[in-house]
């Protein structure tokens, strides 16, 4: 489901408003594999009437370009569903750099990168590319 904001700003408060109820995940796709893990998991935990708390918000910036991130209700995907993709995600690698080294599982956190090892990404690349992701959005570490 795509939310309808019309300025920048609004984008930013609708993040940071959702953020900060500790109730939904940021998702940031890095590279291709990225975008397709975050379709299969919207397929597989935000099908029928779930669709409408899953959200794809897409934003330009003259100097970052243009970045895709969703927002995701975390009821309908818990951090147990999220250790189980990580663990056993033959298909799907999240949180996996080219070298299939798994980063941190983000206990307490908001933000989910997905990344995987098909893109040959290295682990900075990715960070990289996520942090350029969240400057479109006019983002800062704080709100994540």
């Amino acid at each position: 489901m795509q939310m309808q904001l019309n300025t920048p700003s609004q984008t930013r408060q609708a993040i940071r408003g959702k953020l900060r109820t500790g109730n939904w995940w940021l998702l940031i796709p890095v590279g291709e594999s990225g975008r397709d893990i975050c379709r299969y998991i919207e397929d597989k935990y935000y099908s029928g009437k779930k669709n409408a708390d899953f959200h794809i918000i897409l934003g330009t910036h003259p100097e970052h370009g243009t970045a895709a991130v969703f927002l995701a209700a975390k009821k309908h995907l818990p951090m147990s569903a999220l250790k189980r993709l990580y663990l056993e995600g033959d298909e799907y690698m999240i949180g996996r750099t080219d070298d299939a080294e798994p980063l941190e599982y983000p206990e307490g956190r908001n933000v989910i990168l997905f990344s995987s090892a098909d893109d040959e990404l290295t682990e900075a690349k990715v960070f990289a590319e996520a942090k350029k992701a969240v400057q479109v959005f006019g983002l800062e570490a704080k709100d994540l």
